[in-house]
């Protein structure tokens, strides 16, 4: 099912990401060093044989650059978040999505989440919030039924994993932004974060206004919404797919919250 983007602001937070990606300009202006050092012998002088391989480096950069923002055009709309993504999957998934292949391509984003390394390591993300003695116990206590949720996704029963995921994506946004929702229309928790490219990287606004639509009939569409799956409103959320796409946003929100968490004892 496509996902509507409903963020009139997109097309800015996607420059202001770039910005924040290549602050010199030295990316968006075509990567050339020749700007900076317009003399031969100059350039020469001052990189010497080192100027062909930083330029290739710049070019490299700005490659990356361009894919993330394709990313967060193509993907993160379609309910991905694309933070810790192989930028090669990303490029990927964008040829495929403007090929008109959307459903190839949240196969191919989906696929990454079969690596079980991958799961665990946001599991240990989740595991790396305590603070102290009080948090330690609660933290292991997620780190417990996400591992659950992992053992879950990897056998196939994606209907249990995507219930805990979303459960505790939920529960840690709660406890980092002093009791407010991830998933609510009402007062929503700013996931602005410390870390001037997660939340971009991540779509977590993004994300945050498309998972917390309502439906108003009971469907069974697939949709990633979250109070029609938890109000059983919508009867064909278990699909593999769909908790790839909760594992990807979990990994965000574990990261997110891990800065925030440092900005408060700093």
């Amino acid at each position: 099912m496509d996902a509507t983007p409903t963020n009139d602001g997109l097309d800015e937070a996607i420059e202001a990401a770039i910005d924040a990606l290549d602050p010199s300009g030295l990316l968006r202006d075509g990567m050339n060093l020749d700007r900076l050092l317009k003399d031969d012998e100059l350039r020469a002088m001052v990189l010497g044989p080192a100027h062909e391989k930083i330029r290739a480096f710049t070019a490299q950069q700005a490659g990356m650059a361009r894919t993330v923002a394709r990313s967060a055009r193509m993907l993160v709309t379609r309910g991905w978040s694309i933070g810790d993504q192989p930028v090669s999957i990303l490029e990927q998934a964008c040829d495929l999505v403007a090929a008109h292949k959307p459903e190839d391509a949240d196969s191919l984003m989906a696929a990454v989440w079969d690596a079980d390394w991958r799961v665990a390591r946001t599991v240990a993300r989740v595991r790396m919030l305590r603070r102290d003695d009080t948090t330690a116990r609660i933290t292991d206590q997620r780190a417990r039924l996400l591992t659950r949720a992992q053992e879950h996704h990897l056998a196939e029963r994606y209907d249990a994993s995507i219930m805990i995921l979303l459960a505790q994506i939920e529960g840690i946004v709660i406890d980092r932004a002093s009791g407010a929702k991830f998933f609510t229309k009402n007062k929503p928790a700013d996931m602005g974060s410390p870390t001037p490219l997660v939340n971009f990287l991540g779509g977590m606004s993004i994300l945050q206004e498309l998972m917390r639509a309502s439906s108003d009939e009971t469907v069974a569409d697939g949709a990633l919404l979250r109070h029609a799956i938890m109000h059983g409103r919508e009867l064909a959320y278990d699909t593999k797919v769909n908790s790839a796409k909760c594992w990807a946003l979990l990994d965000t929100i574990a990261v997110w919250a891990g800065a925030v968490s440092n900005t408060h004892s700093n």
